[in-house]
């Protein structure tokens, strides 16, 4: 099977020096090739559940164990 088959990212491209890069083609159909930045733009420093703010994945998995305990 083909990555695209698999449903993996065929857009993204990596060359020799492990840069990602995507090809964009404008209207005119001139391709023009974009290297990625690998700096996070945006950080998500909570996670939402149900109506909760918990202030990191930690206070969540704890959050969660302490109701599989009571479930149990």
């Amino acid at each position: 099977m083909t990555d695209e088959e698999l449903g993996l990212d065929t857009f993204i491209t990596r060359d020799g020096s492990g840069a990602n890069k995507i090809t964009v083609e404008s209207i005119s159909g001139e391709e023009t090739v974009v290297q990625l930045n690998p700096k996070l733009l945006s950080y998500q420093s909570a996670i939402m559940c149900q109506g909760t703010l918990y202030g990191s994945p930690t206070e969540l998995l704890k959050s969660l164990r302490d109701a599989i305990k009571a479930h149990r």
